[in-house]
């Protein structure tokens, strides 16, 4: 059940991520699934974030370039302007977001160890 829940929230934050990578530098498909991967911890399958790929092209947030690389194609895909005002708004909106949710993430993570601790110290004592 947790790691359903872990899976919905990484995958909303699939296309940032892309955006993201693509403001470093231009990427295929195949590479933008291991960086998903490597930076989430969540396997993502290529029929998730391909149709991702081709929607955020579609509505110009990136662009995709066809490369052959020897008997293989390859599409390149880099972020473009449309996509950098996507992605700084995306900072913008959810900097202050994210500051707030990791306080009080922090904030829970104490509360919840004083519990214990202190359940524990109660144990000991009785």
């Amino acid at each position: 059940m947790e790691s359903e829940v872990l899976k919905i929230i990484v995958r909303g934050l699939a296309k940032p991520l892309i955006l993201w990578f693509l403001l470093r530098r231009t990427m295929h498909g195949y590479e933008i699934l291991n960086q998903l991967a490597e930076m989430t911890g969540q396997r993502f399958r290529p029929g998730t974030v391909y149709p991702m790929l081709y929607q955020m092209e579609e509505i110009g947030l990136i662009t995709g370039e066809w490369e052959q690389r020897g008997k293989r194609r390859r599409k390149l895909y880099k972020i473009t302007e449309k996509g950098l005002r996507a992605l700084k708004q995306f900072g913008d909106v959810f900097s202050k977001c994210f500051d707030l949710l990791f306080r009080d993430i922090a904030n829970l993570s104490q509360s919840i160890y004083q519990k214990i601790v202190g359940k524990e110290s109660t144990d000991v004592s009785e």
